[in-house]
């Protein structure tokens, strides 16, 4: 069992100053009987002040010892072993991995370098880094964990290849588009794909309508319950290899293309489409019956 040294040192001291004063007093009185003399009363108050005094005096003297002794025991428990700071270093690294990893899953990487400028590839023009890199740039209205970027990223494998003279004009817009980024003699140029189209269209719609691109983007996919989350993924690629033929239609509720055209909107098209060479819906057509019935 481990000794209270400030207990001790205090009471001692109170002890000490208490047995020293009465023992002056005794020997003061000793001397007074001595000489057959009694105390005078000036005589007595003189002494009970001295021994006031010196009680007083050991009382701060002992407040100051314990203030002391306080210090040196914080002091004493704040300073830790070797082993102690070693933990407490590997702790906080840990812990700043964690928060290092936990940024990395919820924030998309950065896709320019500061000194290269907006748009600026750094990959080989042909390399899957390269179309990684291009993918991020055009999905940064998202996080990766979001689920429209997760149904864009699945969109970019479904391949866009015109079936109508119309949609030729189409394909070669986006071409162009990639090939500001990519290169005019990169692999991926012709590669468009349906998360393209539905990009590109969202812009657009943007440019005349406002609300933004995440907005417009959130209607064309989730007016046809084109989402990974709800539909398998074999069942949103038959859904867009129709879009693509201009033939998805459904009659109950009516909806017809990828901007769910009303029965009414989708006989206009038909209409205006009769009247070109080729009598064949185009998604331009599409966009435009859309856009009037919008404004």
């Amino acid at each position: 069992m481990s000794i209270n040294w400030r207990r001790t040192v205090g009471t001692a001291t109170i002890i000490g100053v208490l047995g020293l004063t009465a023992y002056s007093i005794y020997l003061h009185r000793k001397q007074k009987k001595e000489s057959n003399n009694d105390i005078s009363i000036d005589e007595a108050k003189e002494i009970t002040e001295r021994f006031r005094k010196t009680l007083e005096d050991d009382i701060r003297e002992k407040e100051k010892f314990d203030e002391a002794l306080e210090r040196v025991s914080k002091v004493a428990i704040s300073v830790k072993t070797p082993e102690e700071v070693e933990n407490d270093i590997r702790e906080e690294e840990e812990r700043q991995i964690e928060e290092d990893l936990a940024e990395e899953v919820l924030e998309p990487e950065p896709v320019l370098l500061e000194d290269e400028g907006d748009g600026k590839l750094r990959y080989d023009p042909n390399s899957d880094e390269a179309y990684e890199q291009f993918k991020r740039m055009e999905l940064a209205e998202w996080a990766p964990h979001e689920e429209l970027y997760r149904t864009l990223d699945f969109m970019y494998g479904l391949y866009f290849e015109p079936t109508v003279d119309g949609d030729v004009i189409l394909h070669n817009k986006l071409s162009d588009h990639r090939a500001e980024f990519f290169g005019p003699a990169s692999k991926w140029v012709d590669r468009v794909s349906f998360a393209d189209i539905v990009l590109h269209y969202a812009r657009l719609l943007d440019f005349n309508l406002g609300d933004g691109v995440r907005f417009w983007t959130r209607y064309i996919l989730e007016t046809n319950n084109l989402n990974i989350y709800n539909r398998d993924e074999d069942d949103i690629e038959h859904m867009v290899s129709l879009m693509d033929l201009h033939t998805f239609l459904i009659k109950t509720p009516f909806k017809f293309g990828i901007f769910a055209l009303r029965e009414e909107q989708y006989e206009n098209v038909k209409r205006v489409a009769d009247e070109h060479i080729d009598r064949c819906v185009t998604y331009d057509l599409e966009f435009n019956e859309f856009l009037n019935g919008m404004m």
